[in-house]
């Protein structure tokens, strides 16, 4: 029975420096953490991308907007290409803009211009989230 005994002893004794040790606590709990922290990151800076792309594309076709008023007679592919340019290069190609001329009345011209850009953020073990920004300005003006 002693022989009993000095090994339940023995194994509590196992168990309680078992359970005691704290090292390796740390590697453990990044193990698990640092998973969640790191999609956490990666979607932090897919959406300010998008964002980014987004602001850019508004800036771009502002800034068109004001060269088509010196220029009424400019194309809508002279305006596409001059938004294509002033946006962010890798966001160029997502980009589609449109611009439509009408004229109501003799001497008065109506321009609406329209640019979307189409933008994914994927972040992993989540869906991919597919979004659309568009933005859009009437103008009115002589036509020379």
């Amino acid at each position: 029975m002693s022989a009993r005994k000095t090994q339940v002893a023995t194994s509590q004794a196992v168990g309680r420096r078992f359970l005691g040790d704290r090292h390796g606590g740390a590697a453990l709990e990044f193990a698990m953490l640092g998973p969640v922290f790191l999609c956490f990151i990666i979607g932090f800076f897919q959406v300010a991308w998008a964002m980014y792309c987004a602001s850019s594309v508004r800036y771009a076709l502002h800034n068109s907007a004001r060269a088509l008023v010196l220029n009424p007679a400019m194309s809508q592919t002279d305006f596409q290409t001059l938004v294509k340019s002033a946006v962010t290069p890798l966001a160029a190609q997502n980009v589609t803009v449109t611009l439509n001329k009408t004229t109501p009345s003799a001497g008065l011209q109506l321009s609406t211009a329209t640019a979307t850009y189409n933008y994914q953020i994927v972040i992993p073990f989540v869906p991919t989230y597919n979004g659309q920004f568009a933005t859009s300005f009437v103008q009115s003006g002589t036509n020379y």
